[in-house]
């Protein structure tokens, strides 16, 4: 590990900070007095800072921390990560930051605070069986997160050197963002960055296209960078290179109108949508308002039509008719009946039909 406490002071301490150019004797003599301690265990580790390897903390023999099994390969990425940062954002970047949340302490090689939010550096240097769920902490913790793998996982096809063999690990961290959606093509799965720490150049394989399933990619773009010349996003900071930044400022603009359209698009079928449920709300009100006219001109017919079987003096509205049986005009009848023999109308009154009195034909009444 490049970082740890001091626990004098409780500050962080970096292995590899410009203050200790000079010499390491200061952080060494501090390491001696048990002063300087894991970040993760709180045990006292020792600086390790030779001319071959880069310095860096180390845990003694006994020790069981998950940080004591680093391996140098993704030290030195890590190193030249940090230090390609550090030219391009200052002091807003943190080493080895533990992720909040994330179980056993997993931490992001590099983290960079910005005001729009955090964005982390995760380097990733073997095979992972819960990738996944690696991927998913990391993404849910930080505004965005930039994959960086090392050679490993980038190997090329001895058959072919212009093609690379990729696991399934190195396959679900391609990113699929703007720069990789810049080179088109329904085949590509993303683009890949590789930290390649012995030859201190950063490997860009851009628009990876499956040319034979499962693991073997051509990138439609393969470029080797040295980090002087590393060009960082402003907003998502991707690694890029001068030569891609018309080309991603064009796509840029594309998207943005084609987002723009898109908004406008659905804007339109909103208000055609809301224009058309207004217009169905209408005619449901109108064929209510007819169907309520409907309604009371029949109930209105059926007032007058319908006899009244209570008193003589609720049966107002109902058209006198002339009883059948006693010829008298009345309003207050049980039945009436209208055929070609009576055009007139005739009727059966309350008196004669409770004396037992009927129409002759059963059927041509009608009865309400």
């Amino acid at each position: 590990m490049l970082k740890a406490i001091d626990t004098q002071s409780g500050r962080h301490v970096i292995s590899i900070d410009p203050v200790w150019e000079t010499g390491a004797g200061p952080l060494r003599d501090l390491c001696c007095k048990n002063a300087i301690a894991c970040p993760e265990c709180r045990q006292p580790v020792g600086l390790r800072a030779g001319n071959v390897r880069i310095w860096h903390f180390a845990h003694r023999a006994d020790s069981n921390c998950p940080l004591k099994s680093e391996s140098a390969a993704i030290l030195r990425a890590r190193e030249m990560l940090y230090k390609l940062l550090r030219t391009k954002f200052g002091d807003r970047v943190s080493l080895e930051d533990v992720i909040h949340g994330a179980p056993n302490s997993e931490r992001a090689d590099c983290v960079v605070y910005k005001d729009a939010g955090k964005i982390a550096y995760c380097i990733v240097e073997k095979q992972l069986r819960n990738r996944f769920g690696y991927m998913n902490v990391r993404q849910k913790a930080h505004t965005a997160v930039q994959w960086i793998v090392l050679p490993q996982l980038l190997q090329k096809n001895p058959d072919d050197p212009e093609q690379f063999l990729l696991s399934a690990t190195a396959r679900d961290l391609a990113a699929k963002d703007g720069i990789n959606e810049m080179y088109g093509g329904s085949c590509i799965i993303g683009s890949l960055c590789c930290a390649d720490a012995e030859r201190g150049q950063f490997l860009l394989a851009r628009g990876l296209e499956c040319v034979h399933k499962p693991n073997v990619f051509e990138p439609h773009t393969y470029i080797e960078v040295s980090p002087e010349k590393v060009i960082l996003s402003p907003k998502l900071g991707q690694l890029m290179v001068a030569s891609e930044v018309p080309r991603y400022k064009e796509w840029q603009r594309a998207f943005e109108i084609a987002q723009a359209v898109r908004r406008e698009a659905e804007a339109r079928a909103k208000e055609e949508r809301k224009r058309r449920k207004a217009e169905q709300k209408k005619q449901l009100k109108e064929a209510k308002k007819q169907r309520d006219r409907i309604v009371a001109a029949l109930q209105a017919r059926h007032s007058i039509n319908q006899p009244d079987n209570t008193n003589l003096h609720e049966s107002r509205g109902k058209k006198e008719l002339t009883c059948l049986h006693c010829k008298s005009k009345t309003r207050n009848w049980v039945a009436f009946i209208y055929n070609a023999a009576y055009p007139h109308g005739t009727c059966l009154c309350r008196e004669c039909h409770a004396a037992g009195m009927n129409f002759p034909y059963e059927d041509l009444s009608q009865r309400l």
